[in-house]
């Protein structure tokens, strides 16, 4: 550890303090006129030192010869939570930055810090990322520890905040009023809908909502959407009754609104249930009125006995009820996604866990205890009750027949009137498959692709199955069904294209340098790749516009279509009393109704008003055999899939029989061209040619019998009805005689046995011999 930076010296002097010269063997007189200094990760407090001691773990010096422990740093990326040098230095957490030195560790963007039950500093991600700023800041309009609570003048929709300004509605009453007679109009249009004749009629109303609800359910996927659709999942929410777009907040302010607003939303269906009682027992209140009013009714409790037994008052009353049932079939969506996030937590450390839509609400607390008998009790009555209640009530009716006959058309018309009788229960997988898509998106948060794949996988579950079964009643209907579950499925896989493309894209940063380096180049090649995932990215927003657009279009045009088969009707039964006072008549409506098209049988029923009997009659029979050929033909179809083989199989036989005779007949008709061709002249004078004897051997059928034979053998033409040939006329005496003078002179000629053509003359003449039948 000495150096001699002097010449001539007699003696070397030791290195000085963060220096050192390694020690050299016995003997070696080298000169060393300086010292080492020590690296960044080593320091030397002593002078004269061979080597230099290594700094603690993950530490490093600022300069070069470091003469102090203290002088030991952690490295960037590094921390001490002693906030001192001269330490050994951990690893920084995630979604925290360390500067190095002895900085602590602060919150990186998209991440907030908080502070364990075991006093460790923790680093959340902030949800949404967005919402969190570098440093430990909330954005603009967020409060709270997670920054998860809605600053004054904002108000909570999903998990962001809004400006309060963007309602335009500056008064709570006014608000208030709106969302009432809004969810009074829902309630009313239901009403209008639970008419079984109307429900029969706007079935892609239903189908409409369905898809619009998948769509917003899309919303709530982990994943990034285009910034154009914002707008456009806010307005689809309303459709899933979505009570934040209010913005109840902006206008009661109370701490726990959040709580407030779900709460609501889950005694909508009590509202609507309340609604419904209502409009039956107001209905029935004017109906007492009026009879105490006319004096049909001496006292008020027979007036009361009297509604009792009305048929106006019990048909309103199953009305509503049909209404309300229709109600929950549209309204759970919404109540089971509310259920399941009372339920989903997401970890923040070992033993913090906070609601997943609600992270300023930690799990497991206080608060969140008093919410979850409400959320066990709607987990109950909603998302397990309501499709056990739509099961035991067709159940029911099915059992009793009255699906068959319609005498439950008022009560559960929208749940089986727009399927065919056989799938009567298709509305009960349609729920199982909303409360699929509603769990998916509820718990599967953590992996977004897994997230996305298991709904794909849901929707395209439904598509097999609706493809398969078909179950509604109008094919335009199946169509439709088929086109907006295809669209849905198109729309998400459309979002995972553009997810991964946004991914693909933050990967690359711009370039800085203009020379020519080799780092440069790799630098533009990522801004080709850069550019390519941004064309990619907005081709899949188009795409995912044109799909939409397919979607709405083809939902409006079917809608448009029955709701001008609904007005036709309304116009062709706007008399009722004629088909209530002829039976005959009201059957023959009926039967004409299910055997023609609903494009034809509104013009059958005009042309019924002004028909006599006879035409109806006409009419009634040709309508039973149209009725009596369909259901043949349902007869003949098979049943199950081993039927369907079999037919399948016979038919293919047949196929290649017919095949095979066509082919013989065409190998016959060749070979026949092939032979010498036999004039046959007919001599005036010649003997006639007899008949054959009995037991003699048939002659040869003509060409176009036999050709008719090979295509058609006898048992194919089983069935058909074969027409004599007429006799020739006889009136011109003369022509009969004439034709009579020619078969008794004409004589045959003796040609060769194999050719086609003479044997068909043989034959012919033969069947005109004297004596035999003309129409033999």
């Amino acid at each position: 550890g000495t150096r001699n930076p002097v010449r001539g010296a007699s003696s070397c002097a030791p290195c000085a303090a963060g220096t050192y010269r390694a020690p050299r063997a016995p003997g070696d007189v080298s000169a060393a006129t300086s010292c080492t200094q020590c690296s960044p990760f080593s320091y030397m407090p002593i002078d004269g030192a061979t080597a230099c001691f290594a700094c603690p773990n993950n530490t490093l010096t600022q300069t070069l010869g470091a003469t102090s422990l203290a002088q030991c740093a952690c490295r960037r990326g590094f921390f001490t939570p002693l906030a001192t040098s001269g330490v050994p230095c951990f690893a920084c957490p995630q979604g925290a930055v360390c500067e190095g030195g002895a900085a602590q560790p602060y919150p990186a963007e998209g991440f907030i810090q908080l502070q364990s039950r075991r006093f460790k500093q923790i680093f959340p991600q902030c949800s949404p990322p967005e919402v969190c700023l570098r440093g430990g800041y909330c954005a603009n309009g967020y409060i709270g520890e997670l920054c998860a609570e809605c600053a004054e003048g904002y108000y909570r929709y999903g998990q962001r905040c809004r400006e309060c300004s963007s309602l335009h509605i500056s008064s709570g009453r006014e608000m208030g009023l709106l969302v009432l007679g809004v969810t009074v109009l829902f309630c009313l249009g239901m009403y209008m809908l639970a008419a079984p004749s109307v429900a029969e009629q706007t079935t892609a109303v239903f189908l409409l909502i369905t898809f619009v609800q998948t769509l917003d359910l899309f919303s709530l996927l982990s994943m990034l959407w285009p910034l154009e659709w914002d707008v456009f999942f806010s307005a689809l929410s309303i459709f899933n009754f979505n009570l934040q777009l209010a913005g109840l907040e902006c206008y009661y302010r109370a701490p726990g609104s959040f709580v407030e607003t779900l709460v609501l939303q889950l005694t909508l269906p009590i509202f609507a249930l309340a609604l419904y009682a209502s409009l039956v027992f107001t209905y029935g209140g004017a109906l007492v009125f009026t009879r105490l009013l006319h004096r049909t009714h001496d006292s008020f409790a027979s007036a009361l006995a009297s509604l009792a037994r009305s048929h106006r008052f019990l048909a309103a009353a199953e009305r509503s009820l049909g209404a309300f049932i229709a109600t929950l079939d549209a309204m759970y969506t919404m109540l089971a996604l509310k259920t399941f996030s009372l339920f989903h937590c997401r970890d923040l450390d070992e033993g913090v866990q906070v609601l997943y839509i609600y992270p300023a609400l930690q799990c497991w607390s206080s608060d969140h205890l008093s919410l979850l008998p409400l959320a066990c009790i709607s987990m109950l009555v909603y998302v397990i009750g309501i499709p056990v209640l739509f099961y035991t009530l067709l159940k029911l009716a099915a059992k009793s027949k009255a699906l068959r006959d319609g005498s439950a058309g008022l009560r559960l018309g929208s749940l089986y009137l727009r399927y065919d009788q056989t799938y009567w229960w298709f509305e009960l997988l349609v729920l199982f498959r909303k409360f699929m898509a509603v769990a998916v998106v509820a718990f599967a948060t953590k992996y977004t692709l897994l997230q996305s794949a298991l709904l794909l996988l849901v929707l395209f579950a439904a598509i097999v199955v609706q493809d398969y079964a078909r179950p509604y009643l109008r094919p335009i209907v199946n169509l439709l069904d088929f086109v907006l579950l295809l669209a849905a499925h198109l729309v998400l896989l459309l979002a995972i294209i553009y997810n991964s493309a946004f991914q693909e894209s933050t990967q690359y940063t711009a370039c800085d340098d203009e020379n020519i380096t080799a780092a440069n180049i790799t630098c533009q090649l990522n801004e080709y790749e850069r550019n390519a995932a941004a064309l990619t990215m907005d081709i899949a927003t188009w795409c995912i516009f044109g799909v939409l657009l397919v979607a709405f279009f083809g939902s409006s045009l079917v809608i448009y279509y029955q709701i001008q088969q609904l007005l036709y009707r309304i116009a062709l039964e706007g008399d009722e009393r004629a088909f209530e006072l002829d039976a005959k008549l009201t059957k023959l409506r009926a039967l004409y109704e299910r055997v023609l098209a609903p494009k034809w049988h509104w013009t059958a029923g005009e042309w019924l008003r002004i028909s006599n009997d006879s035409e109806r009659d006409y009419f009634k029979h040709l309508l039973s055999q149209l009725d009596q050929h369909y259901q043949d033909w349902l007869d003949r179809q098979a049943k199950d899939a081993r039927e369907f083989l079999e037919q399948s199989w016979e038919k293919i036989l047949e196929n290649v029989s017919f095949l095979y005779n066509v082919g013989r007949a065409f190998m016959k008709i060749i070979c026949c061209l092939r032979r010498k061709n036999t004039v046959v002249k007919e001599q005036r004078y010649t003997a006639p040619v007899r008949a054959p004897p009995p037991g003699a051997a048939p002659p040869k059928q003509p060409l176009v019998a036999r050709l008719k034979a090979a295509l058609f053998p006898p048992e194919q033409r089983r069935g058909r009805v074969s027409v004599a040939r007429k006799r020739p006329s006889l009136k011109n005496r003369e022509s009969a005689e004439s034709v009579g003078a020619v078969r008794r002179n004409a004589s045959s000629q003796e040609a060769l046995s194999d050719d086609l053509v003479e044997a068909y003359v043989r034959s012919m003449r033969a069947i005109m011999a004297p004596g035999d039948q003309l129409d033999t």
